[in-house]
């Protein structure tokens, strides 16, 4: 069973495993347009379907998926670092570009593939 603590014991034991930057991370109005206006021209092309934001203490995240998918196809990524604060990744977690500016980040995701036959 679980141990119970006073309230003010709990507060002291908790400050020691606080990391210096006590905010979360999330994303703003103009990263949020940027990113949903890319997100928006995919998703009437029929290629994405749904997406999932998720915000944190070490980073943000921009989740997006395809139709009957469980992981996130590409994952745009918002971190504290000056030098790399964007990034977005692939399904297997491989980085596909890193940057300090949102829109050289998004214009990965904005290229168009060559059109097959089937």
């Amino acid at each position: 069973m679980a141990e119970v603590l006073p309230i003010h014991q709990r507060e002291q034991g908790s400050n020691k495993n606080r990391s210096r930057f006590s905010f979360p991370i999330y994303f703003d109005r103009s990263e949020l347009n940027q990113i949903l206006s890319v997100y928006s021209r995919r998703v009437i092309a029929g290629e994405w379907c749904d997406y999932a934001l998720n915000d944190g203490h070490h980073e943000a995240m921009f989740a997006i998926y395809k139709k009957r998918s469980r992981v996130p196809v590409f994952r745009v990524v918002k971190r504290r670092s000056a030098k790399a604060r964007y990034a977005v990744l692939d399904s297997g977690g491989q980085v596909l570009r890193m940057s300090a500016e949102l829109a050289a980040v998004l214009s990965v995701l904005t290229k168009t593939r060559p059109l097959r036959l089937v």
